[in-house]
């Protein structure tokens, strides 16, 4: 015989429920089948108890209280708490949100775009229409009004991304009123990498509507699922405690290797509109003359971190190629260096790059990679910007290019 099961937290008025102490004692609620209502009454009031016994009633297998406001139907005391939040000032609530938004383990620009999701600040449909541009449908289905919700949560597109993702399972089904309201309710529910997950998968989602309406470029659904799932890796990794953290060297002038050392200086460039990219890559010994050096454009689209790591991976071929035993690899690109010197696994796309260097790395000891400041590195910047810029490819190894001559003399003057 199915028995009766109470679901609480279902009544959307509930400014009654002030008392906080309930949450601790929701199992005085019910006895059995039937509200307890001396139980209620002592720990609610007569008027919280008058809204409780009016809530909905759901019936299963069992004899349970069921809490509405967490997939399992579990109490956790977070979605209590954020719930007597809600109902006493829904301010406090928004101000919290912004908060854990303002310290997800994500880019900048992508904290920047959880907010103006929260406050209806993304040029949806519905808002350019508005402005009398557009009819305000949706791009991606053509078959409602584009809100901030129903781009972000309702549009059939966007369902298949959950899916796929498997964030369907995880996030509220009921209706909302506006994605503020749906983003306060996915946060009160998800755990803080579930709910920074979530934030990655929508700022995804965007870009593939974006890249739909103004380039006619539709992402598969697949990979919108699997670029959230490489930046999370990266974010993950970011903010982990890595131990070989190389530190970052702020001094403002290259330094002269030691006597028997070569110092390879690399740097990469890349142009945003056309996805081109170019390295730079410079040796030179202890008294700060030039080795061998080159400058060439990369095939193929590349993003900037690329660009870098393709330079880091020239430098130690280059270094292999000629012998040099005593070698420093030395960029202005700490992420990188940081990537090649640490022992964590690196499952990113940029990480990808510099697997082989790493593992051969292992094989030649004093081969050292070091970060520097821009400045300390402006041969190597200057080469990679001039092959970029002139679409030209350079290489030399007894004559010095003529517009990074007065560079090289300075750093070995100074350096």
């Amino acid at each position: 015989m199915p028995r009766c099961c109470r679901r609480l937290g279902e009544v959307r008025n509930r400014s009654e429920f002030k008392e906080p102490t309930w949450t601790a004692r929701l199992t005085q609620f019910v006895v059995k089948t039937s509200w307890s209502q001396v139980h209620t009454s002592g720990i609610l009031g007569r008027c919280s108890n008058f809204f409780l016994l009016r809530m909905h009633k759901q019936y299963s297998v069992g004899e349970m209280n069921i809490w509405g406001h967490h997939p399992t139907g579990a109490y956790i005391t977070r979605t209590g708490y954020n719930w007597l939040l809600y109902n006493e000032d829904i301010h406090q609530l928004e101000t919290l949100l912004w908060k854990v938004m303002a310290k997800l383990p994500v880019q900048p620009k992508i904290r920047i775009f959880g907010w103006r999701l929260g406050h209806n600040a993304l040029p949806v449909g519905q808002l350019i229409s508005a402005a009398q541009v557009g009819s305000g449908s949706c791009r991606m289905c053509d078959k409602e009004t584009e809100t901030m919700l129903h781009a972000m949560r309702e549009c059939l597109q966007v369902q298949s991304v959950f899916h796929i993702s498997g964030m369907d399972l995880l996030l509220p089904q009921g209706p909302f009123i506006s994605c503020l309201e749906w983003l306060m309710e996915c946060w009160s529910l998800l755990e803080r990498a579930q709910f920074t997950f979530l934030i990655l998968l929508l700022w995804n989602i965007w870009n593939r509507r974006n890249r739909w309406v103004h380039n006619n470029q539709l992402i598969p659904t697949r990979l919108v699922s699997e670029y959230a799932q490489v930046v999370a890796v990266d974010a993950q990794g970011a903010n982990e405690d890595i131990v070989h953290r190389v530190p970052c060297d702020r001094s403002k002038r290259w330094k002269k290797p030691e006597a028997g050392q070569v110092k390879i200086n690399v740097d990469g460039a890349w142009l945003a509109a056309s996805r081109q990219a170019s390295i730079g890559v410079i040796a030179r010994d202890h008294h700060g003359l030039m080795l061998e050096g080159f400058a060439r454009k990369l095939d193929g689209a590349h993003s900037a971190e690329t660009a870098e790591a393709c330079a880091f991976e020239a430098g130690f071929l280059m270094a292999v190629s000629k012998g040099w035993e005593r070698v420093i690899i030395e960029g202005d690109a700490l992420a990188m260096v940081n990537r090649l010197c640490t022992e964590r696994p690196d499952y990113s796309v940029t990480g990808s790059f510099l697997t082989e260097t790493k593992v051969r790395l292992k094989g030649h000891p004093d081969f050292a990679v070091q970060h520097v400041a821009r400045e300390a590195n402006t041969v190597a910047h200057v080469l990679a910007h001039h092959s970029l810029d002139s679409s030209t490819d350079y290489y030399f190894d007894d004559v010095l290019p003529d517009f990074i001559s007065n560079h090289v003399i300075n750093d070995a003057i100074y350096g």
